[in-house]
């Protein structure tokens, strides 16, 4: 068995932390929860190589999230804000396309086959 590569390897999470990571990993969708999971499988004994492969992200991805959580707890697991180009779509636009995308092409004119 692999040994584990962060300081020492479990956490020693205390009941309440980890009935606030599995309510957490309950209601935060998608990657946020992952995280959450992921720690959970740490303080559990689970090394790192095994929880990558058992979540599909890599070991760097999994010691990343383990150090986070030590540095910051809970809020740690949450995506920082990122810079970039503000969203040029609002969500009234963003609604409109979904609505046109769901549509039927011959009611835009289009015939269906060839």
């Amino acid at each position: 068995m692999a040994t584990d590569s962060i300081g020492g390897g479990r956490l020693e999470l205390s009941d309440e932390a980890k009935e606030a990571l599995r309510k957490f990993q309950r209601m935060e969708k998608g990657r946020i929860g992952v995280r959450a999971l992921a720690i959970l499988g740490f303080d559990a004994g689970r090394v790192e190589e095994e929880i990558a492969e058992l979540l599909g992200v890599s070991v760097r991805t999994v010691r990343r999230w383990i150090s986070k959580y030590r540095k910051d707890g809970l809020g740690g697991l949450y995506d920082k804000e990122r810079s970039g180009m503000p969203r040029k779509v609002d969500e009234k636009v963003e609604k409109e396309i979904n609505n046109t995308m769901k549509s039927d092409p011959t009611d835009f004119g289009y015939k269906i086959g060839f």
